[in-house]
């Protein structure tokens, strides 16, 4: 693991504290005016935007969502080293459009002198596994055909009514 420096460090927990307790007005102040901020869209695609766009859609998720956990990572894909923070074990912010997608999306933030300068989604960390939403569906079903159930009836207890 590299190690982060511990400005770096301090500017990490100020931004997840941010977060956890909704404090809009604290992260605004951590986020650089020039800096670019990756979000969803409501059609589930990945934009970037500016600060003030990116502030707007945080909080509206934010209205909407408890943070209940906060995990420190980095990452480990393209910028390696840089910290990810994970919120409610990766499922905030980002939504999952597909089964194809990781089940986990962590904010990789890229800091320059206490700003966050960039935060884009992160996929790939140093201690937190992560495999893809239709991996962990078929470890379920595995799991029930093990437990007795047919793989249909398996099927319908972990998808419900959506047709195979």
């Amino acid at each position: 693991m590299i190690k982060i420096e511990k400005k770096v460090k301090d500017t990490v927990k100020i931004f997840s504290n941010a977060i956890k307790d909704k404090n809009i007005d604290l992260l605004s102040s951590l986020l650089s005016d020039t800096g670019l901020f990756e979000m969803q869209h409501s059609d589930l695609s990945t934009i970037d935007a500016d600060k003030n766009t990116f502030i707007n859609w945080i909080s509206s998720e934010l209205d909407l969502t408890e943070i209940k956990s906060v995990l420190f990572d980095q990452c480990i894909m393209c910028k390696i080293g840089n910290p990810v923070v994970l919120f409610n074990d990766g499922e905030f912010p980002r939504k999952v459009a597909d089964s194809s997608e990781k089940s986990k999306t962590g904010l990789m933030l890229e800091i320059d002198e206490n700003q966050i300068t960039g935060i884009s989604f992160c996929f790939s960390f140093v201690k937190t596994e992560n495999p893809a939403v239709f991996e962990i569906q078929g470890a379920k079903i595995k799991c029930l055909m093990n437990d007795g159930y047919s793989f249909e009836d398996a099927y319908k207890k972990v998808f419900g009514d959506k047709e195979m």
